[in-house]
């Protein structure tokens, strides 16, 4: 675990057996307790944090869905918003938002694994 975690610079890290026993991963003061969570396993939590200039993108995650029945075609055509669905403009399908939640399905699959949203979608 150590190794996975070298990469963050910020780690607070914990192990925790028996339901009780808990110490830090790096540098534990109780040397016992750290000898018996690393001989009885258990559980490892924590945070991390990498430090640095990151990136933020400009881009929101609805400008980046894309229609998944040209994607079957190895195409990647993003899909726009219109009232209660999104719109794909290359294969003009539609995927509809049915009770806030969007059906980013193929046909086949949206008729198979929801039929009764299916048979009231707008096409």
């Amino acid at each position: 675990w150590k190794q996975a975690l070298s990469p963050f610079t910020e780690k607070k890290i914990s192990l925790q057996s028996l339901g009780t026993i808990e110490t830090p991963l790096f540098g534990p003061k109780n040397y016992f307790k750290y000898a018996l969570n690393y001989l009885l396993g258990g559980n490892i939590f924590g945070l991390v944090r990498k430090v640095g200039a990151g990136s933020k993108s400009s881009l929101n995650r609805e400008e980046l869905l894309i229609c998944p029945v040209c994607l079957e075609t190895g195409q990647e055509i993003n899909l726009h918003r219109q009232d209660s669905a999104w719109l794909c403009a290359h294969c003009e399908r539609s995927f509809p938002i049915h009770e806030g939640v969007l059906f980013l399905l193929t046909d086949d699959k949206f008729r198979t694994l929801y039929p009764e949203i299916y048979e009231n979608k707008f096409f």
